[in-house]
């Protein structure tokens, strides 16, 4: 943890440059003790005890279109970029879904990240589709639209697939 200081007469604006990955800690003030040379007593103690706040989660849930079911028992990816063009050289991370929820799970840190699927499960089309992501000591805002998250600090999004066009799925229609 490194912090940062602005000091106004004895008291400090403190707020945090070097966080762990999974924490918040909103800025805060403190005053430290001063010595009164004349009654030579500290004129006053302070501890400080930040609030820490979890880092949200963002789950995707890897969803059939037709179905509205999640698609699981298939292997998918998602992968988070810090630009909107999801370029390769701001790649952030790739997470493997799991095949037993269909889910895949991303911890947000400040700043704004888009998230997009970089390889649908078997027999599905790979969707274009970006999520943005953007988490500020106002909130946390998903394509722009404030959200809250749950207890376990995650919000969940409905990713959809289609399923590929075959000559089969064309015979049975």
């Amino acid at each position: 943890l490194v912090v940062s200081e602005m000091c106004i007469r004895d008291r400090y604006l403190v707020y945090v440059e070097d966080l762990a990955d999974f924490e918040t800690i909103t800025p805060f003030i403190v005053g430290i003790p001063t010595w009164d040379d004349e009654d030579e007593l500290f004129q006053y103690d302070v501890t400080v005890y930040p609030k820490h706040t979890a880092l949200p989660r963002i789950l995707v849930n890897k969803v059939d279109s037709v179905t509205g079911q999640n698609i699981n028992s298939n292997k998918f990816e998602f992968t988070s970029y810090s630009q909107e063009n999801c370029a390769e050289s701001s790649k952030l991370e790739t997470i493997a879904g799991d095949q037993e929820t269909g889910t895949a799970e991303f911890l947000i840190r400040y700043g704004t990240t888009y998230i997009k699927e970089s390889s649908a499960p078997q027999g599905y089309k790979l969707s274009d589709e970006v999520v943005k992501v953007k988490f500020t000591d106002e909130g946390l805002f998903v394509n722009d639209k404030e959200v809250h998250v749950d207890d376990n600090h995650r919000y969940s999004i409905v990713y959809q697939n289609c399923l590929l066009y075959t000559s089969d799925a064309a015979d049975e229609a």
